[in-house]
């Protein structure tokens, strides 16, 4: 079999989900976020070409989308509009 490439159709994009890890305070207190999440744009339809790009970080809320499997691993099939209307609320740029 040929290599090939899943290409989402519609508003939708591929997410691997990459949950942060828990962020300890100074006292040592441990503060999770168990409503959001974040994950890594695998790839994107073409609807969503120049709002998103292939490594983007992106946050949504947990239970959003559908699980798939994609290159053999556990990865999210979401509606890559804002939210309301979609599954994602933000998408995460790092500070220089």
């Amino acid at each position: 079999m040929k290599n090939r490439k899943t290409e989402p159709q519609g508003l939708k994009i591929i997410v691997l989900e990459d949950k942060p890890e828990a962020h300890v305070t100074g006292g040592g207190i441990v503060a999770m976020e168990f409503q959001l999440t974040e994950g890594i744009v695998v790839e994107l339809s073409k609807e969503f070409e120049g709002v998103y790009k292939k490594g983007d970080r992106v946050v949504f809320p947990e239970k959003a989308g559908i699980n798939v499997m994609y290159n053999g691993k556990a990865h999210l099939y979401l509606n890559g509009n804002g939210a309301p209307a979609g599954d994602i609320w933000g998408v995460v740029k790092e500070e220089k």
